[in-house]
């Protein structure tokens, strides 16, 4: 059954765990990115694979924060960051893996923290939000 009034919470599995949406930062460099939850299966499985060590920690309460940071970078650059452009290092193209992603979230805190919470932003995932988004970039 579909409920009159609700469409802005429907959710876009395509954007969530396929094609990904679009993250714009300066420099022209663009992260494309699923969600970080939703429809994204392998987000679940590698969160369950990188806390799984430390779940006791967590549970206590004991964990060390630059853990807890770390532990969640690998989670998004294993299973959120699915490609990117415009990412260099002295003048060349860096590829976009699961390692250089790592390097990037860890050498920048900042910028890890931005992905992150993009990506937890079921908003930025629902297609009536995409084509409106596509079509102001048109009109600038």
């Amino acid at each position: 059954m579909k409920f009159d009034g609700l469409d802005i919470y429907e959710r876009d599995e395509e954007l969530e765990s396929k094609a990904g949406i679009e993250l714009r930062f300066p420099n022209d460099i663009v992260f494309v990115v699923h969600r970080a939850g939703g429809a994204n299966q392998k987000f679940e499985r590698s969160k369950a694979r990188h806390v799984k060590p430390f779940q006791r920690q967590i549970q206590a309460g004991t964990m060390d924060d630059k853990d807890l940071e770390d532990m969640l970078m690998k989670v998004y650059a294993d299973s959120v960051v699915i490609d990117w452009r415009g990412v260099m290092s002295e003048g060349k193209a860096v590829e976009c893996t699961s390692t250089n992603v790592l390097d990037m979230f860890r050498g920048y805190p900042d910028l890890f923290w931005a992905v992150k919470e993009s990506c937890e932003d079921a908003s930025l995932f629902r297609r009536a939000q995409v084509e409106e988004e596509a079509k102001n970039l048109g009109n600038s």
